[in-house]
């Protein structure tokens, strides 16, 4: 089964995107906002960050992850997901 789509021209979602965006943890936010949302390439978040580019991808990659969750919790258990 895969996500609902996203409608970036509903108020209600971009509202919840906007909530859930804000609770990543600072850095993972700061990391999120400027590749996806400002653009900016890994190279150049790792410059501006000072981190390495594959800690960044995997930075973004965390904060998609948080991000999953919190917009499309699972309907079971975290233990019986496997089950």
């Amino acid at each position: 089964m895969s996500a609902p789509r996203f409608d970036p021209n509903d108020p209600e979602q971009l509202a919840r995107l906007g909530r859930a965006i804000a609770r990543l943890p600072a850095r993972e936010r700061e990391i999120f906002v400027a590749v996806r949302v400002e653009g900016l390439s890994y190279a150049e978040v790792a410059e501006r960050t000072g981190m390495t580019p594959e800690k960044v991808t995997r930075q973004v990659a965390r904060a998609l992850r948080r991000l999953d969750f919190m917009l499309h919790p699972p309907r079971r258990p975290w233990w019986r997901r496997w089950l």
